[in-house]
Order: C-alpha cells, then sequence, then structure tokens
C-alpha cells in the first residue's frame, strides 16, 4: 500500500494501492489500468513565491525497495530531479538546478520525502514520487505544486494640475503589478468616482499585471484627502492609501502682529499648495519707506513714526499662480503712532450700531404708546362730544313739542 502524508500545518495527501506482482505495464510504469485501485486524489500543495515546502511521500511495503525518485513535470518536459539507489548501497543525487535548495529529509527507503527551499516560478508544477521495488517495479503518486506570487502595488498620478483649469484633469492609477493569479482592484474615497479596469496579458512566467484608474476633477477641498486603493489578492490583501495633492494659489491676507517692544510685523500668510516662495511688498503702489525690515513674507515696522502710515500690499508667489492681500495702517489725532485699529474700530461701530438700535426700538416702542394714548384720548373727546351733541338735540325736540303744545294768546 503506498500513501503520502504530510505533517500538521501541511495538507494532508493519501493514495491507497494494491500491490500485484504482474501488473507492471510495459514501460515499467505501473497504470491504474493494471495498478487496480491506485488513486491519484487530485490534492496539491499551494506556496507564496520564495516560501518554503514540504513534499512528503511514503510507502508501507514489505517489498524490497531498489530506489526511489522524484521527478518534475512543466508541461512536456520532464526532470529528474532527484534518485536515491539502494541496490548497491546508498546513493543520492540531485539535479544541479536544484542543488542547495531541496534536501532529503526521509528517515529510511520507505520515505522518499524532501524539503524545498526559496521557492521559485520554476519550482512549480507536477511532482511524482516513484518507488521501484523488487520484483514488482515502480510505482508512482502525484504532488501538485502551485505558486501564489503577491502583487507590487502602486499608485501613479499623472500629472498634478491645478485646479484653476479643469479641462485638464487629474488622472490616478493603482497598479497592482506582478501577481500570479491576477489581483482584484477597488477604491475607497470620500467623493463620486467612476473607475475603469486594464489587465495585461500573462508574462511568459504566468504573472498579470493589473491597473485601475480614474479622473477627477481636482478642487481645493480635496487637497490633502486620502483616497485607499484596495487589493485583493491570495497571497495579499492590502489597502494602500494616498493622500491628494491639488496644486492651487487661493487667498493672501495681511495680519499685524504687535510685539512686547512696540514694534508692529506685518505677516503676509497665502494659502497656497505648493507653499508660497516669493513675497513682494508694495507700500501705497510704491516702495516700502527706509528703515522698514522686509524678510521674505514679514514686515517689520520697528519705529512707528508718522510717514508709516497707509496702505501695504503682499503679492505672494507659488508655481501655480499669484495672489495678493493688503493692510491700511492709519493714525488717529493726536497719536503720531500708526497703528492696526481697524479690529477696534470694527468692535466700536458694532457697539454704536447696538445702543442706536436700542434707542431707536425703545424711541419706536415708546413713540406707538404716546400714539396709542393719544388715540384713546382722542376717541375720548370724540365719544364725549359726540353724547353732548345728542343730549343737544333731544333738548331742542322737547322744547319744540311744548312750544306746539301751547297755543298763541290773543
Amino acid at each position: 500500500m503506498l500513501f503520502l502524508s504530510q505533517p500538521l500545518g501541511c495538507e494532508h495527501i493519501t493514495a491507497d494501492v494494491e500491490f500485484q506482482s504482474d501488473s507492471v505495464a510495459a514501460d515499467g510504469i505501473l497504470n491504474s489500468a493494471t495498478a487496480g485501485p491506485i488513486k491519484t486524489n487530485g490534492k496539491w500543495i499551494v506556496r507564496t513565491l520564495h516560501e518554503n515546502t514540504l513534499l512528503p511521500c511514503t510507502i508501507t511495503t514489505n517489498k524490497a525497495i531498489s530506489q526511489f525518485m522524484w521527478k518534475l513535470m512543466r508541461g512536456r518536459q520532464e526532470l529528474n530531479i532527484f534518485t536515491a539507489d539502494f541496490r548497491n548501497g546508498k546513493y543520492h543525487h540531485f539535479d544541479e538546478n536544484f542543488a542547495g535548495r531541496i534536501s532529503y529529509v526521509g528517515q529510511n527507503a520507505k520515505d522518499a520525502s524532501i524539503y524545498f527551499r526559496n521557492l521559485t516560478l520554476q519550482d512549480e508544477g507536477i511532482y511524482r514520487c516513484i518507488f521501484t521495488l523488487f520484483p514488482d517495479g515502480p510505482f508512482e503518486e502525484e504532488i501538485q505544486l502551485t505558486l501564489t506570487v503577491p502583487p507590487t502595488i502602486m499608485i501613479q498620478t499623472y500629472p498634478v494640475f491645478s485646479p484653476n483649469d479643469c479641462s485638464e484633469r487629474l488622472g490616478i492609477a493603482c497598479i497592482a503589478a506582478n501577481a500570479k493569479p491576477a489581483a482584484s482592484i477597488n477604491w475607497e474615497m470620500p467623493f463620486a468616482f467612476n473607475a475603469s479596469e486594464h489587465i495585461e496579458p500573462p508574462a511568459t512566467n504566468g504573472t498579470v499585471t493589473v491597473s485601475s484608474h480614474f479622473h477627477l476633477c481636482p478642487v481645493r477641498s480635496m487637497n490633502g484627502q486620502n483616497v485607499s486603493c484596495i487589493v485583493r489578492h491570495p497571497a495579499l490583501n492590502s489597502s494602500e492609501p494616498y493622500k491628494l495633492n491639488i496644486t492651487y494659489m487661493s487667498s493672501v491676507i495681511v495680519e499685524p502682529q504687535e510685539t512686547e517692544l512696540g514694534s508692529l510685523h506685518l505677516v503676509c500668510s497665502a494659502d497656497a499648495n505648493p507653499p508660497a516662495t516669493k513675497f513682494t511688498w508694495t507700500k501705497d503702489n510704491g516702495l516700502i519707506p527706509e528703515g522698514v525690515i522686509i524678510e521674505n513674507d514679514q514686515v517689520k515696522l520697528l519705529k512707528l513714526t508718522p510717514d508709516l502710515h497707509g496702505l501695504y500690499s503682499c503679492e505672494a508667489k507659488n508655481s501655480v499662480g499669484t495672489a495678493s492681500g493688503s493692510i491700511y495702517l492709519f493714525r488717529v489725532a493726536g497719536d503720531h503712532q500708526p497703528r492696526k485699529y481697524i479690529m477696534p474700530l470694527i468692535v466700536i461701530i458694532l457697539v454704536l450700531v447696538f445702543v442706536i438700535g436700542v434707542f431707536s426700538c425703545y424711541y419706536y416702542h415708546r413713540k406707538m404708546q404716546t400714539n396709542k394714548e393719544t388715540s384713546a384720548e382722542v376717541r375720548t373727546l370724540r365719544e364725549s362730544f359726540q353724547h353732548q351733541q345728542r343730549e343737544s338735540v333731544q333738548v331742542d325736540e322737547v322744547e319744540v313739542d311744548e312750544n306746539e303744545a301751547d297755543p298763541p294768546a290773543n
């Protein structure tokens, strides 16, 4: 009886064989027609490229074993990779193409197990373990070794466009290269997209490259957001994040910063990607006065003299374009030091507007109340006048009636 076994952690493969001394085929290989219940159960071993693996093969028999060997079938090519001969002592022979990567790990002539190190794609194929018994002849069993190759994952953009021109769209590609079998690709991102997939023809070693592409109209809000390329493969499940890099020059603001020493610094801040690298300062559309220090994105007013009030403008520039911002410094009567009063002035104006609004509301409600009271008094006087008129009319009617009742004297 021939059986294949494998230690814990490897696939277990068994095949039962009944030995019949007269069942050897003419070519010396026992086939299923003459051997009876020889079973090739179709089991296989799956490993990843560069891993190690055990190819187990043992036999249970009372017959004398003259030799065993391993053969590798690659399509129509057959290679003898290992032979152990026991007819004249014990002799081992490894194919030179596998020397150094294969070890015989069997303990006796009934155990032909070998161990592979650093598997390559050239090692993939059908392995035949063949025992030669005396006088019955050869018996064999097959093991299918299949290798998987994890993909090499890359994310590419081509190229990074500015959002100022949406006619040129940003293309992003996720590539799962040289995988076996082919990998599948999906995307995760916080906005709508429409991806297309391309599968290249298999390479000569059986590996396949798959790529997934999508295009988007880049806008400033996308900058810094993450998109994830989800790659699924038997040897690898991976999520590759990619942070979007959208170039733009959006806006510039100039902010004042007062120091503890009483000087004033004007700082030019640009909302831009990549960051602004060049800053140009002007005052009242002319040159900055002497005595003012210009350090790239800052203007330092160390001595606050009256001639420093006016409009300060900053133009920032990066590889995409330019943008400008400005601030106005003015002085108050009696104050010979320029200050930045925009925010305090806004606060004062808001307070005045609030106070005026409160007084306006109070005056309006007071006026409405007065109008109501006046209307009530007028209505009362009108009603009183109308009542007096009615009484006067009634008195006149009574006097008329009395005059009509008394005849005139002769």
